[in-house]
């Protein structure tokens, strides 16, 4: 083993073994960048386990070739048995007080275990995560991992129920924590999902290293996302989850957050199911959701026939995808449009059908799709914002209005004999209420007030984290788009009585810099998004 040395960055002595479990199969392509990135670590006091789970290609002889190089490598060959038995052997081989999972088609910066390491040992912690990028061919995209914090008891619930959390290649943890809880994870893909909450029960303190110090290649061929494509494959871990919960007498404690990332994972699943070459039919493999729900939280049918939509921002389609299921979700989200558009005369798209969702949504906007979907697809709850209230409209003549939104933008898509109307001007304004008028009185007609949701959303004016460190340069803009959000907001709520208004904690109104999207005004963080998620499934529970 390397002898120890001061660490370049913290300029601290190492003192821990730490052992980095690298499951290996068939990535011959990328497994040496993945290596280095291990063995060139500022922190030196490393054992890295390499473990071969079966491989065909050229994978061994890349192992050979390193171990060869670097005695603090340690190689292992063995039968294919997918990806959970594999690290569950590293974890059983590991002599290191501290282990950590890299992938071998991703890499880590050089100072990831030594940053980790750092903060992990600082008050004794149980295990600490850092942000992280995703990598999609040439171009990185950072991702925050770390929403909830301080740790708490009300943040430890939040992370269970997280799909962030979803990520256990971001950590470094005490080996006494897998070990003396005896968690395991199960064969098959999706296998952080089948325990990682688990960690987050039993860890007393958890830290945050609020850089990305890895890079997550998404997407690759072979990748195991991609090849479960058209598959069922998200049940099979959730299942799991729900039974080491129930094993452990935690399940009624955690109901609630357990349900919120089944739905919100059944819902990935689903989309991943319809996006490759099915296995099973769609109405076989929603029946089999169907029975999950019914068998593990007692959900009954009407849940699936109360149709619930989404009508605003990105952050109000992500609360659907966390409160409700449905086998055709994304049908029932409705993005990039206004009341204005909403309530005027169809347009042609200027679009083609069935590419992305922008465009999808382009489409939705200009036909007026979501009138059609109200008046006949027997929907029982619908959820709105008005963030995207913010944009200028179209005026085409003839009563015709599209919003000029950022799907539109994007494409730059315009027309050559209409004019802008600007959001900020009495007229938009007045054009506004006369459609929001008519607006409620298709919502009167087909929604009794009480499944109508009113959530009050606004441009974030800072971002950067848990409570705002940054304001956004264009802060004068922003809050003067507010005022006209505050307007509409009250204006709605005026004209229709007896409809739930939530509002988000006012703590939680910033943007996260690892925003998937963008770090943009419009993109809230999760906690804004639970937030709101938890109200509503109050106020439904009321109504049961």
């Amino acid at each position: 083993m390397n002898e120890m040395k001061e660490s370049g960055h913290y300029g601290m002595k190492e003192q821990d073994l730490i052992s980095i479990i690298v499951p290996i199969y068939n990535v011959g392509d990328y497994l040496n960048k993945c290596i280095e990135s291990i063995v060139g670590q500022t922190y030196t006091n490393l054992e890295i386990l390499l473990i071969n789970d079966g491989s065909t290609d050229h994978s061994e002889s890349i192992c050979l070739t390193w171990r060869r190089r670097d005695n603090r490598i340690i190689y292992v060959s063995k039968k294919n048995e997918s990806l959970g038995p594999t690290r569950n052997l590293g974890i059983q081989m590991a002599r290191g007080k501290y282990i950590a999972f890299v992938d071998s088609d991703d890499w880590i910066d050089r100072t990831f275990i030594e940053k980790l390491y750092a903060n992990v040992t600082e008050g004794d912690k149980d295990f600490a995560r850092c942000d992280y990028y995703i990598v999609r061919g040439t171009k990185s995209f950072l991702l925050n991992n770390n929403e909830y914090y301080p740790f708490d008891d009300s943040n430890r619930r939040k992370m269970i129920a997280s799909t962030q959390a979803v990520t256990i290649w971001t950590g470094l943890y005490k080996k006494t924590l897998w070990t003396e809880h005896q968690i395991e994870m199960p064969p098959g893909p999706h296998q952080d999902l089948a325990i990682l909450g688990l960690l987050f029960v039993y860890a007393k303190r958890i830290g945050r290293c609020r850089e990305a110090l890895y890079y997550y290649r998404e997407n690759r061929q072979g990748n195991i996302t991609l090849t479960t494509l058209g598959s069922p494959s998200m049940l099979s871990p959730l299942k799991h989850l729900m039974k080491e919960y129930q094993k452990r007498n935690l399940f009624s404690e955690y109901k609630e957050e357990l349900q919120s990332i089944a739905v919100n994972k059944s819902n990935t699943g689903m989309t991943w199911f319809l996006e490759g070459k099915n296995q099973i039919t769609k109405k076989q493999y929603y029946g089999e959701i169907k029975e999950f729900f019914s068998q593990t939280f007692g959900i009954l049918d009407s849940y699936f026939e109360n149709k619930m939509m989404a009508v605003g921002s990105y952050n109000l389609q992500r609360v659907l995808s966390r409160v409700y299921f449905s086998s055709d979700i994304e049908d029932l989200k409705f993005q990039h449009s206004g009341i204005i558009s909403i309530m005027s005369e169809p347009v042609e798209p200027p679009v083609e059908e069935n590419t992305t969702f922008r465009d999808r949504m382009i489409r939705a906007d200009c036909r007026k799709k979501l009138v059609s979907d109200i008046r006949n697809e027997n929907v029982k709850y619908i959820l709105l914002d008005f963030i995207e209230e913010r944009y200028d409209i179209w005026d085409l003549g003839e009563e015709r209005y599209v919003t000029d939104s950022e799907a539109l933008k994007e494409k730059k898509i315009s027309w050559q004999k209409a004019r802008i109307i600007k959001r900020d001007t009495d007229e938009c304004q007045k054009l506004w209420e006369k459609s929001c008028i008519k607006f409620i009185e298709l919502l009167k007609d087909h929604f009794a007030p009480e499944k109508v949701f009113l959530v009050k959303f606004f441009l974030a004016e800072g971002y950067g984290g848990y409570g705002a460190e940054h304001s956004y340069e264009n802060l004068t803009q922003i809050r003067r788009l507010n005022g006209i959000l505050a307007d509409c907001y009250t204006y709605f709520e005026s004209h229709y009585e007896g409809i739930h208004v939530i509002e988000p904690d006012s703590r939680y109104c910033y943007t996260e810099v690892g925003t998937k999207y963008g770090c943009l005004p419009w993109h809230l963080n999760i906690n804004a998004q639970f937030d709101i998620q938890s109200k509503i499934n109050q106020i439904l529970k009321m109504q049961e």
